[in-house]
């Protein structure tokens, strides 16, 4: 089961219905970053599970500072170690001892496997038992920007959480998106390629931002990652930007094609541009309009299958 929403506190809101209706899975692998939404969400959830009000999360008790502190007997974190960046086959031994004793405070015991993508093929193994027989009132967060990197069977017995980007990430290249696709072009046969390269060019700007940001994320914990690694991060979260391009792009079109069948603009998603896109639909056939979100579909459908960025883009755009 997968779940992806538009806030954090949309995150904590959905799991505290599955706790009150006594649902909550028993392991959830949190796509996001380690050290910032990612650990965020974390201890949200802690909160919520071990706070004196509980479910509600007051954030000022005794147990809620604690878990902020990472002080509570009954959370334990593992992350990878500071030399080697790995989460050893040890590490999760201590875990497993751990997480079959008994609660420090009666309540609920919590496990957080942060950058759980950088344990080792032994300690994954090691967490496969735990995962398929938990302990009761015992909760596994493994967070993650990469879960592809994990294994299959890790995977298969977590319920994933996708957490949403921030709202300034968002509206940084949603600005630049809409700037592009709004740009006029005075040579209608060079529009395709002009389009193609600026949004190539934006995602290059995306992919060098993110780089910086773990990089910076990194050094400022003191941390080092293997450029191999590193590398792995970076396309693992430019993907991502890339398919919320790609999201956006459909929903553009489809709002041309809302307003080529003359139906309420009041729909449209990008309703502030209701004007301009009403006049792009001028002359646009319906069958035209379908096409271009075919289009767009098959541009998504290329990518997964990693064609060449630049060859999709631009063969993509020249059918639009």
């Amino acid at each position: 089961m997968s779940s992806s929403v538009d806030t954090l506190q949309d995150v904590v809101e959905q799991l505290k219905r599955s706790l009150l209706a006594d649902r909550l899975a028993h392991a959830y692998l949190v796509k996001g970053a380690p050290r910032g939404n990612g650990r965020d969400l974390a201890v949200a959830c802690l909160q919520m599970l071990m706070c004196e009000s509980a479910p509600d999360a007051c954030g000022t008790c005794s147990a809620c500072r604690r878990i902020t502190a990472r002080t509570h007997p009954d959370t334990l974190w593992v992350e990878p170690q500071k030399k080697s960046r790995i989460i050893s086959i040890d590490q999760v031994r201590d875990l497993m001892q751990r997480v079959y004793r008994s609660s420090f405070e009666g309540g609920w015991k919590a496990i957080i496997i942060a950058g759980a993508d950088r344990m080792n093929a032994a300690a994954a193994n090691a967490l496969l038992k735990t995962l398929e027989e938990p302990p009761p009132k015992t909760l596994l967060l493994l967070l993650t920007d990469s879960p592809e990197a994990l294994l299959p069977t890790i995977l298969s017995r977590c319920q994933l959480i996708t957490l949403p980007q921030s709202d300034e990430e968002a509206d940084v290249w949603m600005d630049q998106l809409l700037s592009i696709l709004m740009t006029p072009c005075e040579d209608p046969i060079l529009r395709p390629a002009m389009r193609a390269s600026q949004i190539q060019s934006l995602l290059g700007e995306i992919k060098d931002d993110v780089e910086e940001e773990i990089v910076k994320d990194l050094e400022g914990a003191g941390d080092e990652l293997d450029k191999e690694t590193l590398d792995a991060r970076v396309r693992s979260r430019t993907r991502e930007y890339r398919m919320n391009i790609l999201k956006a792009l459909m929903l553009w079109y489809r709002d041309l094609l809302i307003c080529v069948c003359g139906n309420d603009q009041s729909l449209l998603h990008y309703g502030q541009f209701a004007e301009y896109i009403s006049s792009e639909a001028q002359g646009v056939t319906e069958k035209k309009a379908l096409r271009k979100i075919d289009v767009i579909e098959k541009m998504h459908q290329q990518l997964e299958r990693n064609l060449p960025e630049a060859q999709v883009f631009a063969q993509g755009f020249r059918r639009l």
